[in-house]
């Protein structure tokens, strides 16, 4: 604060008087006093702005060790966010695999349900046919029993009529042209039982293809 030199030593006469019993060289005491206080205050000054330096210095370096570390922090992020897009893109990648391939599963499930289909149709086909050959098998048995007893009647009936073929008839040439003729016969209806036994034989071939499309069908739903 200024100080006011009236207001310390009195009127400016005693003021003029004290000044004029000292040595004109030396200072007066109220400029040594200012001094003092001037340099007490700039001393106290200095020290505060040196603490306020240091504190900021501190405080300064604080900051950078957190932005250093806010920093890293961020690299750390970014290479976590980079990773996790890597991975994203894999999935996505897999994701769009495991499409494609449920696609795949889904029209060979549908071909599989066809091929499944078309085989039964088959089946039932192949074993009405089958029950068709047997039943024809079974009548043309039952026509040849039939001939072979006629025959047989005919014969006995012709030997009654015509005592004289009697012993033409029982020969053992006729008995073995009768045994030819009647086996001849009998070959007839092999035809129909080897078509018969081929197409079951076909059957169980069709219906192990159906039980083989229908095992690949349930895995491909699983």
């Amino acid at each position: 604060p200024t100080l006011n030199r009236q207001n310390i030593y009195g009127s400016p006469l005693s003021s003029f008087s004290c000044s004029s019993l000292l040595p004109s060289s030396a200072p007066p005491p109220l400029d040594l006093h200012l001094a003092a206080e001037l340099g007490k205050t700039l001393l106290e000054r200095n020290k505060e702005l040196e603490e306020s330096l240091q504190q900021m210095y501190s405080t300064n370096e604080e900051q950078v060790q957190e932005i250093e570390y806010l920093t890293k922090q961020l690299d750390t992020l970014r290479h976590m966010n980079e990773q996790h897009a890597k991975v994203y893109e894999q999935l996505d990648l897999t994701a769009r695999d495991l499409e494609l391939t449920n696609q795949k599963l889904v029209l060979e499930s549908k071909a599989a349900q066809q091929k499944i289909h078309g085989l039964t149709e088959t089946i039932e086909r192949l074993q009405t046919q089958v029950e068709q050959l047997q039943a024809q098998v079974e009548q043309l048995r039952g026509l040849e029993q039939l001939r072979v007893h006629r025959e047989k009647r005919e014969r006995r009936r012709t030997i009654h009529t015509f005592p004289c073929l009697k012993e033409l008839c029982t020969s053992p040439r006729c008995e073995d042209a009768f045994r030819l003729h009647s086996s001849s016969l009998e070959l007839g209806p092999r035809p129909l039982e080897q078509e018969n036994e081929r197409l079951q034989t076909l059957v169980g071939v069709l219906r192990s293809q159906v039980s083989q499309e229908r095992q690949r069908k349930e895995r491909a739903e699983r």
